[in-house]
């Protein structure tokens, strides 16, 4: 599969959500230079929030092919509104998806920029969970540029909205990094490191270093 390049309808909706997110909220970008990178990367975010996939997607300086939740396949706007813009892969959560899994590789295979949360879920705790192997099993095998992504204040979206707030939101994007192991554990916990190491601690939470 070759990297996806954006159509006009493609960068017209991008425009569109990099302006609504703008309206919505305060975002605060820091590190931002770290997402030019060429060939097979992949972007890893925490989650906090719905709302995490379409900051990281008005963040990309080239098309990312985001692994969504197949739950969300069955919404048709939000379907279509994903195609267009981070032309999704839809995974099964919690059981093995082969089919999703040769799709994301073929991606990275072709150079292109793969974006996924490896915990695969909005965190129940407000701060890190423990994260499934996916990001780097696919990471090694494709030989991939890791680019770790942190973010938050998404997570108080509707409580400052109710108070007639736009939330603060601060994304930090970190230093690009191979994965130092072969072994796919040791590689996960390597990359959810660099993602704790850009929240403030209370976010942290399994990854925390200090515990």
């Amino acid at each position: 599969m070759p990297a996806p390049e954006r159509g006009r309808v493609s960068t017209l909706l991008l425009k569109v959500l990099q302006a609504l997110c703008r309206l919505s909220m305060r975002i605060e970008v820091e590190g931002l230079p770290y997402l030019n990178v060429n060939g097979a990367a992949i972007v890893v975010f925490n989650h906090l929030s719905l709302a995490d996939g379409p900051i990281v997607a008005s963040l990309l300086p080239r098309k990312g092919v985001f692994l969504v939740a197949r739950e969300f396949a069955w919404i048709p706007i939000l379907n279509w509104c994903l195609r267009k813009v981070g032309d999704p892969i839809y995974i099964n959560r919690g059981v093995p998806d082969r089919r999703a899994l040769r799709r994301a590789i073929a991606v990275l295979e072709g150079g292109g920029l793969l974006c996924l949360a490896p915990e695969g879920r909005v965190s129940p705790t407000g701060a890190l969970t423990e994260a499934q192997d996916g990001a780097a099993f696919m990471g090694r095998l494709a030989s991939a540029i890791i680019i770790p992504v942190a973010a938050y204040g998404q997570e108080k979206f509707w409580r400052a909205w109710l108070r007639l707030r736009r939330p603060h939101v601060r994304v930090i994007v970190g230093r690009p990094f191979d994965l130092p192991s072969d072994q796919n554990r040791d590689n996960t916990r390597a990359l959810m490191r660099r993602i704790a190491e850009l929240l403030p601690s209370h976010y942290r939470g399994c990854y925390d270093a200090e515990r």
